[in-house]
């Protein structure tokens, strides 16, 4: 049971992450780049942005080309839609879909020019790059494949740039990142109180890297590389109403657990080209090494006391649950993600001083394979809508609005195994995300 339990963290985990960025729902239920301002755009040419504080995430090397101290704070609205269509499985069940919840994400840059010397800038922000939140309800025909997840990363990252020309930067940032993980199943549908749960965390650091690069007026470039983070979940594992083997007894089982990890590292491209004094133009392309993630192998132990029958037993019988969940061997939970590519275009038009209206279209792959695709994470390649504005409330104050339509491809699931039994389904998917950023210059 303790493999079940730990190896369902493992899969949920690693398919939780897989790709570049709770829902502001990238591929794999990551997050997209916090800047509401590129959201209106699809996010397209977000690497060559310079228009506020977000650069810290997007580009850190744009942190040169900011006036004065400037802050960004935003929130963004998660509106996630999942129907599932002809549902086949080795237990009855329901199957109303919508498992995921409403959600709201936050993020908080800070950038400072010409500290100490007049081409060094420093900024600060904290963000969320990856997160989930699905929940489904109890009586769900897959629950031994996937109930309830909880996945969040914590993101602060300080950030330092250098302009060695007005039209050429460089920056860098640290991140410090903190996970927290809780997921949950049932068993098998022979045991279909029986139910397993794992909560993790830890602590990692990576970072970020970007260049800027005008080569004529008018024509910015940018590259951003955000490294890969490695992981080791540790907390505890959790095993409900199982079966001790002849006899019509079950337990409860609590352990320790633990989990390595590494989330893939990605580089972004952007171009913004101001094709008339009101018109920019701007094209974005990531590529995140997701097919870094394999197979991941979950560990955990228990002990006697972390055993408890549902009736009295002599303590022996404790020490042998303890041994032999000791003694299983955790099965590597095949992922095997692909590579990605996400393409987007945008534009951003100046229709009065004080107004910008900004428009884009993206596609962005999935990493998941049809093979290996699960309940936790049952998405297919999606093509992102975007329109957004920007309003200036003063010569310092200006607030961004930022609404995407997600548009998925069916993704089917098809998993079979011998505990848990098969589910088969079509999950039909979408998403409406509304944002709205605050930018100041102090």
């Amino acid at each position: 049971m303790r493999t079940k339990s730990l190896t369902a963290l493992a899969a949920s985990i690693g398919v939780i992450l897989a790709t570049g960025t709770t829902q502001v729902m990238a591929q794999g239920f990551g997050l997209y780049n916090s800047d509401v301002a590129t959201m209106g755009s699809a996010y397209a040419g977000s690497a060559a942005n310079s228009e506020n504080a977000t650069v810290v995430q997007t580009n850190p090397a744009a942190i040169s080309r900011l006036e004065g101290i400037q802050a960004s704070t935003n929130a963004t609205l998660i509106l996630a839609s999942s129907d599932i269509k002809n549902p086949v499985g080795s237990a009855p069940g329901t199957n109303k879909g919508d498992m995921v919840p409403q959600i709201i994400v936050g993020s908080t840059f800070v950038t400072v020019p010409h500290v100490g010397l007049e081409n060094l800038s420093l900024g600060f922000g904290v963000y969320a790059p990856f997160g989930l939140k699905t929940n489904y309800e109890d009586t769900f025909q897959g629950r031994s494949f996937g109930d309830k997840s909880v996945v969040t990363v914590a993101t602060f990252q300080p950030t330092v740039a250098y302009a060695f020309a007005p039209n050429l930067s460089v920056g860098a940032g640290l991140t410090i990142n903190h996970i927290n993980g809780l997921l949950s199943s049932g068993v098998s549908p022979a045991v279909p109180n029986a139910s397993t749960e794992l909560a993790g965390s830890d602590n990692a650091f990576g970072y970020n890297v970007g260049v800027m690069f005008s080569p004529i007026k008018d024509f910015d470039l940018g590259l951003t590389y955000h490294s890969k983070v490695d992981y080791k979940l540790t907390g505890s594992s959790e095993a409900l109403n199982l079966p001790i083997t002849n006899t019509p007894y079950t337990f409860m089982a609590r352990g320790d657990g633990s989990l390595k990890l590494t989330t893939p590292d990605s580089l972004e491209f952007g171009a913004s080209f101001k094709l008339i004094p009101t018109l920019d133009l701007k094209f974005g392309y990531t590529r995140t090494w997701w097919s870094t993630i394999k197979t991941l192998t979950p560990s955990s132990h228990f002990t006697s006391a972390g055993i408890t029958p549902s009736v009295p037993l002599p303590a022996v019988y404790s020490a042998q649950i303890a041994a032999t969940l000791n003694g299983s061997n955790a099965s590597a939970e095949e992922l095997n993600f692909k590579d990605t590519n996400m393409y987007s275009l945008g534009a951003a038009w100046q229709v009065h001083p004080k107004v910008t209206l900004r428009a884009g279209v993206a596609f962005d792959e999935t990493p998941i394979q049809d093979k290996y695709r699960n309940v936790r994470l049952p998405l297919g390649d999606r093509t992102i809508f975007a329109v957004g504005a920007n309003y200036k409330i003063t010569d310092k104050t200006d607030v961004d609005f930022g609404y995407n339509y997600l548009m998925e491809q069916d993704a089917k699931i098809n998993r079979a195994d011998a505990t848990k039994g098969i589910y088969q389904a079509t999950f039909q998917n979408s998403g409406n995300l509304v944002a709205l950023q605050l930018n100041h210059q102090f």
